[in-house]
């Protein structure tokens, strides 16, 4: 098996979250080991870049519309459209980026 990029690691990590199964039975429907998930989520969580802060993004205008899996930003003269919701790590890295 190929080795799996930060961002894979990332959207693997989300989707488990998201799946509302356990680490262990996630791993197992998946095929992962669950012992080296544990390792890549730890490694990637204590990295600052992969930590929201507690500190809320302020946004100028009305500019992020959600429905049914899919997102659009309207940032400054720009348009993103995501068909299906990004990783909520990579969508808050993207805003502080845009704000700075």
């Amino acid at each position: 098996m190929a080795s799996k990029s930060r961002e894979e690691w990332l959207q693997i990590i989300e989707a488990q979250k998201q799946s509302g199964l356990t680490k262990q039975a996630y791993c197992k429907e998946k095929g992962i080991n669950a012992t080296y998930f544990s390792t890549r989520k730890k490694q990637l969580e204590s990295t600052s870049i992969d930590k929201p802060s507690n500190a809320f993004i302020t946004l100028k205008h009305n500019n992020i519309e959600a429905t049914h899996g899919s997102l659009q930003l309207n940032i400054a003269n720009s348009q993103l459209h995501f068909a299906a919701l990004p990783p909520i790590h990579w969508l808050i890295q993207l805003l502080k980026a845009v704000q700075a």
